[in-house]
């Protein structure tokens, strides 16, 4: 925990911090070896993919993409790294793109990471 004036920060990652902060284009990285992954702010940012997702589900193939972010969502809620890893894995580029679209930062690196890109 680190004191910034009136701020207390706590976790890893941040993309803006302070009043009338800005945060766009961060990559974070996550340093699981340390055990500093904060849980609850993944899985609140997994839900939030998740309900960006289900808003616009046009296939069989978007459902599947749903149930894997379902499936991170709940494994973050147990804090079963790997399997927020694999599940986040397979969602796909548009995934992604959405991701990075609604400011949803951690999730986005973990996902690029987990693809390959």
């Amino acid at each position: 925990m680190k004191n910034k004036g009136k701020y207390i920060m706590q976790g890893t990652n941040y993309g803006a911090f302070g009043d009338n902060a800005i945060s766009k284009g961060n990559t974070f990285k996550i340093n699981s070896s340390n055990n500093e992954i904060n849980y609850a702010d993944l899985s609140i940012e997994i839900k939030q993919l998740w309900v960006a997702f289900a808003q616009n589900l046009k296939s069989q193939e978007d459902i599947e993409v749903l149930k894997n972010i379902k499936e991170a969502e709940n494994a973050a809620i147990a804090k079963d790294e790997k399997k927020v890893f694999e599940k986040l894995k397979n969602v796909g580029i548009g995934t992604l793109n959405l991701a990075k679209e609604i400011g949803v930062e951690i999730v986005a690196s973990i996902i690029a990471k987990q693809m390959g890109v």
